[in-house]
C-alpha cells in the first residue's frame, strides 16, 4: 500500500489464492482455492492511498472528516429502510426468518434483520477486466477453518448465539490433547480469551460448539489449540493454533 507523497499507478490487480482440501460433499473438485489474506484496511489507509494515487486532492484530515460523515450518514439512512447505492456496490436491508400469520410481530429471537451487498455493472466489469488470480500452489496448512454457522440465526460468518451451538467447519480441527491450553477459544477486541466449556462434536471436518451463556456483547474472533494429528493416534508434542480473523459479533 502506497503511503501520502507517492505517485502510484496501477492497471490489473493480483490476486494471489492458496489451495485447500475440499471438505464440501456437494461441490466436485479435489481441492478448493481461498485469497491470500492481506492486512484489513480502514478508512484512514484508503484516504492516504487515494490522496498519495492522485485520485483525490486536498487535506486528509478534511478527507477523514468528509468521509466518516457520509459514511455515517448512509448507514443512518440504511437503517431507515433505504437501500445505498455506492456505485460500484450496493447497501440493501432485508429480513430474515419466517412468519405464521400477518399479526405475528418481528421477534430478534426469531427473525433477523440483515444488511445485504450487492455487486453492482461497474465493479463487475473491473473483476472481469482487471483482475487476475495467482494460484501459489498447495496450502502448508496444519488446520483450518472454512466458516463459522450460528444455528440459531442460521447467519455464516457474522453472529454468536449466546447459550446456543455454532457449527465451525474446516480441516484438521479435532481438538486433541491434555495441556491446559488445548481448547476453543473466544477472543475479544482486547484479546481477553474466553474458553469454551462444551463441545458436542468433534471431528477433524466439523465442531460444533456451544457459545458460552454469558459472553459478552461485542465482536469476537475464534481460535483452536490442538494437538490433533490427521490420520495417526499419536498427538504433536506441541500444540498448534488455528485462528479464523473473521469478526463475529454478539448482540446487546
Amino acid at each position: 500500500m502506497a503511503t501520502i507523497g507517492q505517485k502510484v499507478t496501477e492497471t490489473m490487480h493480483t490476486i494471489k489464492a492458496w489451495l485447500y482440501p475440499n471438505h464440501l460433499k456437494d461441490i466436485k473438485g479435489k481441492f478448493v482455492a481461498k485469497a491470500e489474506a492481506e492486512a484489513l484496511l480502514g478508512i484512514e489507509e484508503v484516504s492516504a492511498d487515494s490522496i498519495s494515487r492522485g485520485d483525490v486532492t486536498g487535506n486528509y484530515d478534511d478527507m477523514l472528516r468528509y468521509v466518516h460523515g457520509f459514511m455515517n450518514q448512509a448507514i443512518h439512512q440504511l437503517l431507515d429502510g433505504f437501500s445505498i447505492n455506492f456505485g460500484y456496490f450496493s447497501i440493501h436491508p432485508s429480513i430474515s426468518g419466517t412468519y405464521n400469520s400477518v399479526n405475528e410481530p418481528f421477534d430478534k429471537e426469531k427473525h433477523q434483520f440483515r444488511i445485504s451487498f450487492r455487486t453492482r455493472d461497474k465493479l463487475r466489469k473491473l473483476i472481469d477486466e482487471t483482475v487476475a488470480v495467482s494460484i501459489q500452489g498447495i496450502a502448508n496448512v496444519q488446520g483450518f477453518v472454512d466458516q463459522i454457522f450460528d444455528v440459531v440465526t442460521k447467519l455464516i460468518d457474522e453472529i454468536l448465539t449466546p447459550g446456543h451451538d455454532i457449527h465451525v467447519s474446516g480441516g484438521k480441527l479435532k481438538i486433541a490433547g491434555t495441556g491446559a491450553d488445548i481448547g476453543f477459544y473466544f477472543i475479544n477486541i482486547l484479546g481477553d480469551r474466553i474458553k469454551a466449556t462444551e463441545i458436542n462434536i468433534n471431528t477433524p471436518g466439523l465442531l460444533s460448539v456451544r457459545v458460552p451463556d454469558n459472553l459478552a456483547p461485542g465482536l469476537y474472533t475464534i481460535e483452536i489449540v490442538t494437538q490433533y494429528v490427521a490420520g495417526s493416534l499419536k498427538l504433536l508434542k506441541q500444540a498448534r493454533v488455528i485462528s479464523y480473523p473473521v469478526q463475529l459479533r454478539v448482540k446487546s
